[in-house]
């Protein structure tokens, strides 16, 4: 589920879900960027005998367990150094199951979902509503969105290698996820039409309609990221490469320019890094807020997002053609343009 349809469920249902509450206002924010509060939206409410409240909530799309322990250690980081002006932190999510309330709930943070779980606990008021007797639901019945989390690595392997046709175990072992993942995210990437399901095995059947979907529901910034600061005159990939580390890879318009053999930019760079990046800050000599050459750097996810990357003679590596699509489809319209270039020259779909 988008964020944009969660926060309109809630605001259509909200009634209905939270009847001890009255919505008073709903106001969205600018995606936060570092430094930001790391709220999407603004929720004020008022207990039907009581004082307004204002939630700031961050808007999960999914729920599940990985999405739910990054969003309560950005928020518990962002706390624990910021004043929160007032607000009530709180996570909203379509559905949150027992494990993930609690784990929020041992953070001091609130939460509510669309199924009208609830825990808000401030000076003089508790409310905490536990609905899950009317949905008992397994791990395996809550992987619905074949694009989120380790779900992902299932579509990703299969536009890897087009060719193949796998079973089932192979897939499952190669992805490293359960069988029982594997199974639901290939019933729903048939459902789109994008893949076969026999007694032969599985393959991909409508690639572009894979990758089509895909994109659909992708955005870069679901990786967190930060904007770190370096000097044209004093940082270019080749420090990148002097790391002499595979925990790197060019992506957006860096790793773009390198796969079309074009000029890399000097005022800027993009890459991902799977190392602290306190680490890297002081191997490549980095600042927070000094020198006039934006540098962002993505933490991704899940590891999938390094598979296969491409290695130059000199040790430049950008993200495999498939990772900068994606990452390139879900920017603005330079981005979009360098996204359609790439898919045209690497992409047989």
């Amino acid at each position: 589920m988008q964020s944009n349809e969660v926060i309109n469920q809630l605001i259509a249902r909200f009634e209905t879900l939270f009847p001890r509450f009255i919505f008073k206002s709903l106001r969205k924010l600018p995606p936060p960027q570092r430094g930001d509060m790391p709220y999407h939206l603004l929720l004020r409410i008022t207990p039907q005998s009581g004082t307004e409240i204002e939630l700031g909530c961050l808007v999960l799309t999914t729920g599940y367990q990985d999405e739910v322990e990054r969003a309560v250690h950005r928020l518990t980081k962002w706390l624990a150094s910021e004043n929160n002006a007032g607000l009530v932190p709180a996570l909203l999510a379509p559905y949150l199951a027992p494990a993930e309330r609690e784990l929020i709930r041992q953070n001091a943070l609130a939460y509510l979902d669309l199924e009208g779980n609830v825990n808000l606990n401030v000076p003089g008021m508790l409310v905490y509503v536990d609905k899950d007797t009317a949905r008992p639901q397994s791990e395996f019945e809550r992987v619905i969105l074949p694009f989120e989390g380790k779900a992902e690595r299932v579509a990703r392997r299969l536009l890897l290698g087009p060719a193949k046709t796998w079973n089932m175990r192979e897939l499952a072992a190669v992805c490293g996820i359960s069988l029982g993942m594997a199974s639901m995210v290939t019933t729903a990437l048939a459902d789109l039409g994008a893949v076969a399901k026999s007694r032969k095995g599985i393959t991909l059947f409508d690639a572009p309609a894979l990758l089509d979907a895909w994109v659909k529901s992708y955005r870069i910034n679901r990786n967190p990221f930060q904007v770190l600061r370096g000097t044209t005159a004093g940082l270019s990939v080749q420090d990148l490469v002097n790391i002499n580390s595979a925990d790197w890879a060019l992506t957006l318009w860096s790793g773009a320019t390198a796969l079309l053999g074009e000029t890399l930019p000097s005022e800027r760079m993009a890459f991902y890094w799977m190392g602290g990046i306190d680490r890297l800050v002081e191997r490549l000599h980095l600042s927070r807020d000094k020198g006039d050459m934006m540098i962002l750097v993505f933490q991704p996810t899940d590891a999938s997002l390094m598979w296969e990357p491409y290695e130059f003679m000199g040790g430049i590596r950008v993200v495999n053609p498939l990772q900068l699509y994606l990452d390139l489809a879900s920017g603005d319209e330079e981005e979009l343009e360098l996204a359609r270039r790439i898919r045209d020259k690497y992409l047989s779909c």
